[in-house]
């Protein structure tokens, strides 16, 4: 085993795309998507912010989500949701952030971080766009107990994933998000004990340490889980999709998309004049965000994806 957990290290350490299989979904409705805890505090930007975790890698994962709700499967995303005081922020102890304490609760060591998450807050806030298919899960609620795992706390207590998985008949997890020396590695690790199949994209996860996230995919890698990466496409861009709205806003933004083609307002108008919504494809995520802001003022209802 130590030769196989060396070899591993070598390849994780450089992980060049060709020695990685692409992912494969297989029977999609036993298979689901696991962002874990892509939110706005550990961007760029935030209070405990994960190297390369900008909107470049959003929109990878956000293309990643649209192939697998396309091609099926469920799409669950966890959300760190800590209340103020929470066990885990360095400022309820007194302390300096990455120190560690005993919990008086588990007894075992507790690492400090910075304020995050806290609910309530932007840095809360999952960064992509969800649909209402989609599921969220909230960890980490209970103040007095650390949940770097989307199944359980610290205390034993379990989330509803487990129970939500196990209604859909979903056998095979595949895993991205932040991040994957914490929380992806105990997610991924408390599924494999609970007899789920795991996937663990490499490309669409991004550690704290480039050093412990390695160990943690070797560990993952000897209990059985895959390990495969998806190409980059740094292109990748939202959908705009406008369901339910005044007509007027919803014409004015078709109207306008049709002059950008080089059509007459006038022209314009009369092929959009009948039409009750509209899909913008391929559009950069700050325009996309603008023009939800736009129509959502105007009263229409709006969906990214």
């Amino acid at each position: 085993m130590q030769k196989w957990v060396l070899f591993f290290s070598l390849i994780l350490t450089s992980a060049p795309t060709y020695l990685f299989p692409q992912t494969k979904w297989r029977e999609n409705k036993e298979q689901a998507l696991i962002i874990v805890d892509l939110q706005h505090d550990f961007l760029a930007g935030g209070s405990l912010a994960i190297p390369g975790a900008d909107e470049a890698f959003c929109r990878y994962i956000c293309a990643l989500k649209n192939r697998a709700r396309r091609d099926g499967l469920s799409v669950i995303a966890t959300q760190d949701s800590h209340p103020k005081g929470h066990i885990s922020f360095a400022s309820t102890h007194q302390q300096k952030p990455f120190t560690t304490i005993i919990s008086q609760y588990t007894k075992k060591t507790q690492q400090l971080w910075p304020d995050h998450c806290i609910i309530g807050t932007k840095g809360h806030k999952i960064a992509i766009p969800l649909v209402k298919e989609d599921i969220v899960i909230q960890k980490g609620v209970d103040k007095n107990y650390d949940s770097y795992s989307g199944f359980a706390d610290d205390g034993g207590k379990e989330t509803k994933l487990h129970e939500i998985l196990q209604k859909r008949g979903i056998k095979f997890l595949h895993i991205v998000g932040l991040a994957t020396d914490y929380c992806v590695y105990h997610t991924a690790l408390d599924a494999i004990k609970r007899g789920y199949g795991v996937n663990i994209i490499e490309s669409g996860c991004l550690g704290v340490s480039k050093e412990d996230s390695i160990a943690a995919l070797n560990k993952l890698l000897e209990l059985g889980a895959m390990i495969t990466r998806e190409p980059r496409d740094e292109k990748a861009k939202y959908k705009v999709e406008i369901l339910d709205g005044g007509d007027r806003p919803i014409q004015s933004i078709k109207a306008l998309r049709q002059v950008k083609k080089g059509l007459g307002l006038t022209e314009a108008l009369k092929m959009v004049e009948d039409a009750p919504s509209v899909v913008a494809e391929s559009i950069p995520v700050a325009e996309a965000k603008a023009m939800k802001e736009l129509l959502e003022a105007a009263g229409a209802k709006v969906r990214l994806s």
